[in-house]
């Protein structure tokens, strides 16, 4: 009865986040498994070619930061009404890094994570992200699709 301990959820605030959250809930409470949150911020498209852009943009990139923190801690609290105990972490540097290096520190025996079809980060991140994150993971990874 080990083989689903410890759930990795990906998340990156999309229209997806509560469909994976979903599947995180009802596969957490099945196995008695321990949940770690895991959002990961990424400064490089913020920055603009001159000085004034870039205050401009660590601006923007830090109120996101506060705002990504409050919306993981939100998530904490409302799995913790359903009896879901999770650990949450706010990293930064590209996703698929900072998920493949989390879940294995977490040794995690599953990531969650949901794959996009559009969205602002979309192109950013997701161009082929979910592939890296299944190519490099030392786990099963599960993709719930958008519902379009």
């Amino acid at each position: 009865g080990e083989i689903m301990k410890r759930i990795l959820v990906a998340l990156d605030f999309s229209d997806l986040t509560a469909e994976v959250i979903k599947y995180a809930k009802l596969l957490t409470l099945k196995f008695d498994a321990t949940l770690c949150l895991v959002h990961a911020d990424y400064l490089l498209p913020f920055l603009g070619a001159n000085q004034y852009d870039q205050d401009l943009a660590l601006a923007a990139y830090e109120a996101q930061r506060k705002k990504n923190k409050k919306e993981l801690e939100m998530l904490k609290a409302e799995l913790e009404k359903d009896g879901i105990n999770s650990t949450i972490i706010l990293e930064e540097g590209e996703l698929d890094d900072v998920i493949i290096k989390e879940a294995q520190e977490f040794e995690a025996d599953l990531i969650i994570l949901g794959a996009h079809k559009h969205g602002k980060l979309y192109h950013l991140f997701f161009g082929n992200i979910s592939e890296d994150i299944i190519q490099k993971a030392q786990c099963p990874v599960m993709v719930i699709p958008t519902k379009e």
